[in-house]
């Protein structure tokens, strides 16, 4: 027996109507058709294949009505999904553009520090001048991974208004809204004013509610992070979408703390999430008694009451000039933040575009950087999107103007021969997610020549670093991290054992 186009009530197609494309065409129609908005043959491909499933499940009585019960679910999509975007243009709310997951999904454990007047258990914690602007900066100029600002008004002393102002005082760091969320209009309100993500708690809400908000939440490209105290708070939470799961050390009933509660939880997370450990930090000895599935803490609380920034966060480290996958992977493994791809043809580290590509798909966790210096815009935004780089970095005389014109965040190189270098590295700060201080001709290995010391603005540090000097360098100019790329070397080739000598270093200062 052959099966017929007529046999589901259709007319035949030809080739050209059906066939496929490159990844970026396909993408499209499968969106469109899980849209509902789909307006070529191509919608029919997958009706069929629907109808043919139902009819051998004997769910409908012939192909034609398998094909018609098909057509009407994939063109009548989830009601939900079409009035969340109907709200969100409804009420003039732009999607957010700082990625939270993106910022917790790094290599190391990273850090969101908490906006947090009062507490019910420790009643007023900052009693200093509260300013959220100040305190926020702070976070983003000492590393901060991402920021979290408790809003609850009656018991914590909060506002949204502090979360408006958080956002507005920052140019890059994601926001999570702290509220006890019930309705999704809060939803709507925290995006208002500037969240990025929203905190969703399991032993308030049902399933579906957390999936109803989680959805919310993506129409307005935010992400959620779905806390949890107990086991049968996880079990809720994985049955839903959630991809951020946080877990509380704090009994919100007794507020009661015992870090343990996330090593008892942890473990029954499955790998492809990202674990958060909140309350509870005091030290970095703490953080020390984490699982490994960790992938960032939530600090409030001590860091309120006055705990340096720098207890709770380590130095980041880039490694410039890899040219192999196994080198790469090295990295990756290792725990390195970042590793350069140099695209400068008149480099000695220049990579071609084939085997970044492959790096590309080897690496896990640590951030891919794409090195620039002088080329055209359209060259690296086309480079960078063809190899999903997580960073541009720009090490040559590249204006403001530029920098806001790339598509990916930027580093950017600055190379330092006077103190003018230094007033013209400030221009950038709004504009790029970090400012790279490099000697006078960068990738050369020359250390900079004049005084960091008084620097008042975070910067990572290039220029002549090694495993023998770098200690001393960074207790000297205390920068966000650093950036190897001759110190990592010998005889110009890629050393494992030195990077694995600088990452230790680095974890001691």
């Amino acid at each position: 027996y052959t099966i017929t186009p007529e046999n589901f009530g259709i007319k035949s197609a030809v080739f050209h109507e059906i066939k496929g494309g490159n990844a970026q065409f396909n993408t499209r129609i499968a969106t469109d058709i899980l849209k509902g908005e789909c307006k070529t043959r191509h919608k029919d491909l997958v009706l069929i294949n629907t109808a043919l499933a139902l009819k051998l499940t004997d769910k409908v009585r012939t192909l034609k009505e398998g094909y018609e019960a098909a057509s009407q679910a994939i063109n009548t999509p989830d009601i939900l999904l079409k009035i969340v975007e109907h709200k969100r243009k409804e009420i003039g709310i732009a999607p957010s553009t700082r990625d939270f997951a993106g910022a917790l999904g790094k290599n190391g454990l990273s850090l969101i520090a908490e906006i947090k007047r009062a507490s019910p258990s420790a009643g007023t914690i900052y009693k200093k001048n509260f300013s959220p602007s100040e305190i926020a900066r702070n976070y983003e100029n000492s590393g901060a991974d991402a920021i979290s600002v408790v809003c609850d008004k009656k018991f914590f002393d909060g506002d949204l208004k502090y979360l408006k102002e958080t956002s507005k005082s920052t140019s890059k760091t994601p926001i999570l809204c702290k509220d006890f969320i019930i309705d999704a209009s809060q939803i709507y309100e925290a995006r208002k004013h500037g969240a990025d993500a929203i905190l969703l708690i399991a032993s308030i809400l049902t399933e579906k509610q957390m999936e109803d908000f989680i959805t919310v939440a993506k129409s307005l490209n935010m992400d959620a992070l779905c806390e949890v105290h107990t086991l049968n708070e996880l079990s809720k939470v994985l049955k839903t979408s959630a991809q951020i799961i946080g877990i509380n050390n704090r009994n919100l009933h007794t507020f009661k703390v015992d870090i343990s509660t996330t090593a008892k939880i942890a473990k029954h997370i499955p790998p492809d999430k990202i674990v958060v450990s909140e309350s509870g930090f005091h030290s970095a000895e703490d953080i020390e008694k984490l699982p490994e599935n960790v992938s960032a803490i939530l600090v409030g609380t001590a860091l309120m009451k006055g705990t340096p920034i720098s207890e709770f966060i380590g130095k980041k480290l880039k490694i410039c000039g890899i040219r192999s996958v196994e080198d790469a992977k090295f990295c990756d493994k290792l725990g390195v933040d970042f590793i350069g791809l140099n695209f400068v043809p008149s480099s000695k580290r220049f990579i071609s575009i084939e085997k970044a590509r492959e790096i590309r798909k080897a690496v896990k966790k640590t951030k891919i950087v794409g090195v620039f210096q002088n080329q055209p815009l359209e060259e690296i935004n086309t480079t960078a999107k063809k190899l999903n780089l997580d960073y541009i970095q720009l090490s040559g005389n590249e204006s403001v103007k530029f920098v806001k014109k790339c598509c990916k965040p930027v580093i950017k190189g600055i190379s330092i021969r006077n103190e003018n270098n230094l007033k013209k590295a400030g221009k950038y700060l709004p504009y790029a997610a970090y400012i790279l201080l490099d000697g006078s001709s960068p990738g050369a290995g020359k250390p900079i020549n004049i005084d960091l010391k008084n620097v008042n603005f975070p910067f990572l540090l290039a220029g002549g670093l090694t495993p023998e000097n770098m200690k001393k360098t960074i207790k000297e100019t205390n920068p966000l991290g650093i950036d190897i790329a001759s110190g990592a070397e010998t005889n110009g080739e890629i050393d494992r054992k030195k990077i694995g000598l600088i990452f230790n270093k680095l974890k001691s200062c």
